[in-house]
């Protein structure tokens, strides 16, 4: 279900892998240590992705986070949230916008 452009993508050092699966990449953020489930259903529509997020590893459950229409879409959108948590003071309504824009 990964190519291997993807799986490149969430090997990156910015990541510590936690688990992998056909359908599924487990991650934490190296900055923040937040967990995030980066899935890829069999069956997808134009948001082919699916992103769940956790704020510590000792949290039992995800919440549902975004959409996102690959793998590169969605990595982007874990490193503004991080970007977000780490300088809260530099986050503006714009700034999200813009993010969410430039993914279309």
């Amino acid at each position: 279900m990964f190519t291997q452009k993807d799986i490149k993508l969430l090997e990156q050092p910015y990541f510590q892998v936690m688990r992998t699966t056909e359908s599924f990449y487990e991650i934490q953020s190296k900055n923040t240590k937040h967990c995030w489930i980066i899935r890829k259903p069999a069956k997808s529509g134009k948001m082919a992705v699916q992103l769940h997020h956790k704020h510590t590893i000792k949290t039992a459950y995800y919440h549902d986070h975004a959409y996102a229409f690959n793998v590169e879409h969605a990595i982007r959108l874990i490193k503004e949230h991080d970007a977000y948590v780490l300088h809260p003071e530099n986050y503006t309504y714009a700034n999200a916008k813009k993010c969410h824009a430039s993914a279309q």
